[in-house]
């Protein structure tokens, strides 16, 4: 049966026949109010190409029961468009399902030649050229050096389940923030295990700092070439794992953190000034009488480098960047 590779088909007509795996499936959602946008999809072909592909809200139920997550399908009578930000591969196309698209599982030897994961993993070096963009969404392997617990935070939708964890990619520490589901994709005996997490916006602080997006999967020593290596590489290293957990000051009970080295404020007022105690964490029980509201409780930040803007007449000025921030942001 005749078909068509990932690489050759555009915009130019809708009766494309492609043969591929559906190698990750997840459904894109609206942040601002939990509904359903898409089912997306990445298919790869034999050539060893990636697309992405998506199924637009209407037509969900549809095709929702027709496909399956590791398994290879004939797909024909589909649309080609420019692929938008944040993409999930490295391409500029996206296929857009139909109602007339047709879609057939392949069973047995026929789909032998598609491998059953791709990935395009970046390096540190790509990962600072990627810091703040919106084209395309970063996939990243390393060793967990650490897995912080699931906590609760405020966002504009509401409460969000957050997890923090670091990998070690090329010696260099990368921080991982998990939103949401995401969170139960990964828990504490993964330590020092080889994780892979796709599909995640990058951002450079005081390091490397990747956020889980809609589109971002979380794989626990994978079997592939990759993993073999790093595992190779540092199972001859005995400082790979940083645990990091709690510090004194913050394990217990919230009423026994209320407790940890209790000092009145006169005691703690003495010893402010100490170098040698300048890192200890101290707690005291007293009442608020006022709020001092003369300083300032937020500054007029850099929107790439979040430092504090000078202002100049009726323009801002990045002391870091050299130049007038384009965009700013309180903080």
């Amino acid at each position: 049966m005749a078909y068509d590779m990932l690489d050759a088909i555009n915009n130019g007509k809708d009766s494309w026949k492609v043969k591929v795996s559906v190698i990750r499936l997840w459904d894109a959602i609206n942040l601002n109010n939990n509904e359903l946008i898409s089912l997306d999809m990445i298919l790869l072909d034999e050539q060893g190409t990636m697309i992405h592909a998506k199924v637009i809200k209407h037509m969900v139920n549809k095709f929702r029961p027709l496909i399956q997550e590791g398994l290879v399908y004939m797909i024909a009578n589909f649309k080609v468009t420019s692929a938008m930000n944040f993409r999930p591969v490295e391409g500029d196309k996206i296929i857009n399902f139909l109602h007339t698209t047709k879609i057939q599982e392949i069973k047995g030897l026929k789909n032998i030649r598609i491998a059953e994961q791709s990935f395009m993993f970046c390096s540190v070096e790509v990962l600072s050229r990627r810091d703040g963009q919106r084209m395309y969404l970063s996939y990243v392997i390393g060793v967990a050096s650490y897995i912080g617990n699931i906590e609760e935070t405020e966002t504009t939708p509401g409460i969000s389940k957050i997890r923090d964890i670091v990998l070690r990619i090329e010696d260099q520490k990368v921080n991982i923030r998990l939103w949401g589901n995401k969170v139960d994709q990964i828990d504490e005996d993964s330590m020092g295990h080889v994780v892979i997490v796709t599909s995640t916006t990058v951002r450079k602080l005081k390091e490397y700092s990747l956020s889980s997006t809609g589109a971002t999967k979380v794989y626990i020593d994978l079997d592939i070439l990759e993993t073999a290596e790093l595992q190779t590489r540092y199972c001859l290293e005995d400082d790979i794992i940083e645990e990091t957990g709690p510090e004194a000051h913050l394990q217990g009970t919230i009423q026994e953190q209320m407790l940890y080295n209790r000092k009145t404020l006169r005691e703690i007022t003495e010893i402010a000034y100490e170098s040698e105690k300048q890192e200890k964490f101290y707690t005291a029980d007293a009442t608020i009488k006022s709020i001092d509201t003369s300083d300032e409780w937020y500054y007029i930040g850099c929107g790439k480098c979040n430092k504090k803007l000078q202002k100049e007449g009726n323009h801002f000025y990045c002391p870091k960047c050299e130049k007038e921030p384009e965009k700013t942001c309180p903080r």
